[in-house]
């Protein structure tokens, strides 16, 4: 038996593999995205800020409280206080600023009815902006 030779077919002329324009396009795409710099928009807003109201400058700067609440005591800006205390300091805050801010943190094991205590005292003394977090 004869063996047939194989003629060698060429690719069509009208084809050509554009893999590595496709692979050189995405490099300078890549290129242009990293090293281009965006535009400043910022920079080219025309802002008109308010003047200060002078009577703005005597109201009092409002602090935050910090009450935290642990299984045997209380303690009120580093202070360790009894609920008597505490109740005397919220009651002075109340009087001076009824919107204070005050932050109670409570220890896992503390009881639920400390919390609850000053909760209600709080309360008593009209101090209504209140953060409560564990710790």
């Amino acid at each position: 038996m004869s063996k047939k030779k194989q003629r060698y077919v060429a690719p069509d002329a009208d084809e050509m593999n554009i893999t590595p324009m496709v692979n050189v396009i995405f490099l300078l795409l890549t290129y242009m995205v990293i090293t281009s710099k965006p535009p400043a928009l910022f920079a080219h807003l025309d802002v008109s800020r308010p003047q200060a109201d002078p009577n703005a400058i005597n109201q009092k700067i409002q602090g935050m409280v910090e009450v935290s609440v642990f299984a045997d005591a209380y303690v009120i800006q580093g202070k360790r206080v009894t609920l008597d205390g505490l109740k005397k300091t919220l009651k002075q805050l109340g009087d001076m600023d009824p919107n204070q801010t005050v932050m109670i943190k409570c220890a896992w094991d503390s009881p639920h009815e400390k919390l609850i205590g000053l909760l209600d005292a709080c309360n008593l003394y009209k101090l209504a902006n209140l953060s409560v977090m564990s710790m």
